[in-house]
């Protein structure tokens, strides 16, 4: 395994041959004062990662039959622990989408929905710990074929 490496932004800046040399050892995190750290790394590197992120994804989006759901909600309660909030079958619609979604998003390279979603599905159990379930819709109004005159 590649020896994590670091460099300030100063060093990159100042000595940027001497920094970017040191990636074929693997990417390096550049830290920063006044901000987040960013990483440098070979844009090779970059697309393998995507490429078994992607894989990866694909492996676990195939495998998601109700059982495998029911044992990937319980292993995702570390992280998350108001899945265990979720109803069962909510639960398991919670796992799939999320796989879904983390397929999405290592195909495209942008996780950008993964918070949202996340968030979403958080206030739903909190939604369930407080009582409040959806109300059960029907749509028999759905299959009427009469028409719908416009209010006057």
């Amino acid at each position: 395994m590649a020896e994590l490496q670091t460099a300030t932004l100063s060093d990159l800046l100042r000595h940027p041959n001497e920094v970017i040399a040191r990636l074929d050892a693997g990417a390096i995190t550049i830290t920063r004062r006044d901000g987040e750290a960013l990483v440098l790394a070979k844009a090779g590197a970059a697309r393998g990662g995507q490429r078994v992120l992607d894989q990866l994804s694909r492996l676990i989006a195939s495998s998601l039959d109700d059982a495998t759901c029911d044992r990937m909600a319980d292993s995702l309660t570390d992280q998350h622990p108001w899945v265990v909030l979720l109803p069962d079958p909510a639960r398991r619609t919670f796992v799939g989408d999320y796989f879904r979604l983390l397929r999405a998003s290592a195909a495209t390279g942008g996780f950008a929905q993964l918070r949202p979603f996340l968030d979403s599905w958080e206030a739903t159990a909190e939604a369930y710990a407080h009582g409040v379930t959806p109300p059960t819709v029907d749509l028999e109004y759905a299959h009427s074929t009469a028409a719908v005159a416009p209010a006057p």
